[in-house]
């Protein structure tokens, strides 16, 4: 309560500012005024006209210091107050450049109020992962919108530094989706950093160059997600054994197995006209699953073809009737699935 009191005190900068501006238009607007009254009636048409002119601008001068008397007080608390504020000052920066009052006091309170706002998100994505840990839920909390930000920014620093920057981004990458993991309640976290995964992407890329590609086609994506899982853990846990160096974390698959399995998704999804890439999806990642253990911790995939399938005919359903919108959604909803039915072995 006494953070966000503070919050709500330091909102009210630029509070100064907004209330002058708003005082000058309504001295501008009633003086305007009073002088149109002063002036004797007009006979003539041209002095009806400019007295009607200036009594409307008037008019204009006086709503407008009134709203922005409103949005002065009301930005201490609302952030549309002090975007009508900007408004208002943009619209009458005219008026010898005193319309500066009102945009700059907009803009110090509305960047307060976005670290209210910043506060108040920090403390519901708190709420959020204590609800997750205590119901004890496996999820994927990343956003499509972040995922997409990663994805393209790792492909142009990689395509900028002609492939040297690769494990750096990769690493960014599996930072930030480890981060966003929960299985069975327990947040994964990755500890993995672009210098470690340099040299062995160095070998892998030596390998299969001097194979001619055969090393990376059956035998780099298993040692690539090894090195992935050795580096991955829970974030609750601190174990002795792990602190004297035991690798907890480990991934057991051999590359020929790998070769069968992929062989096998592929050519149930050629023979049944691509309807068994559902299946193929789920046994791929039961046999990782069946794999992988996280800080002595054997995962396991319980997801099913039909389940999987139905979701996709859902997602498809969608991209269809947004004209292809959806599909920037589609990567994170496949991840958050497979993770859902992802969990730790009893």
């Amino acid at each position: 309560m006494k953070e966000e009191k503070s919050f709500e005190k330091s909102v009210s900068k630029g509070f100064g500012l907004r209330l002058s501006f708003a005082i000058i238009l309504l001295l501008f607007g009633l003086s305007g005024i009073a002088v149109n009254i002063a002036v004797p009636s007009a006979n003539t048409s041209d002095d009806v006209v400019r007295i009607c002119v200036f009594i409307t601008m008037s008019v204009a001068f006086i709503a407008a210091g009134v709203l922005q008397f409103v949005a002065a007080f009301i930005g201490n608390k609302r952030l549309w107050a002090n975007n009508l504020s900007i408004v208002i000052g943009s619209v009458f920066c005219w008026t010898y450049g005193l319309g500066a009052l009102a945009i700059v006091g907009g803009v110090r309170g509305g960047a307060t109020f976005r670290e209210v706002k910043k506060a108040k998100k920090a403390a519901e994505e708190q709420r959020k992962r204590q609800e997750i840990i205590e119901n004890k839920l496996s999820t994927f909390t990343g956003g499509a919108f972040m995922n997409a930000v990663i994805d393209w920014t790792s492909a142009l620093v990689s395509i900028l530094t002609l492939g040297i920057c690769y494990p750096f981004m990769v690493c960014r990458k599996l930072k930030w989706k480890s981060s966003h993991t929960f299985i069975d309640g327990r947040q994964q976290a990755f500890d993995g950093n672009g210098g470690q995964f340099m040299g062995r992407y160095m070998l892998l890329l030596f390998l299969s160059v001097i194979t001619l590609g055969i090393y990376y086609i059956l035998c780099a994506k298993v040692a690539i997600e090894k090195w992935r899982t050795l580096h991955t853990r829970f974030a609750d846990e601190a174990t002795a054994t792990e602190q004297a160096g035991e690798k907890l974390s480990v991934f057991d698959g051999k590359w020929y197995q790998l070769l069968g399995v992929n062989w096998l998704c592929n050519f149930v999804t050629l023979i049944t006209l691509s309807f068994g890439q559902y299946w193929a999806h789920c046994y791929k990642e039961r046999w990782f699953c069946k794999h992988r253990t996280i800080d002595g911790e054997r995962l396991v995939f319980d997801g099913k073809a039909g389940q999987y399938f139905g979701k996709r005919i859902l997602w498809l359903f969608l991209t269809v009737i947004t004209l292809g919108i959806y599909v920037f959604w589609l990567k994170i909803k496949t991840i958050r699935w497979t993770v859902s039915h992802t969990h730790i072995a009893v």
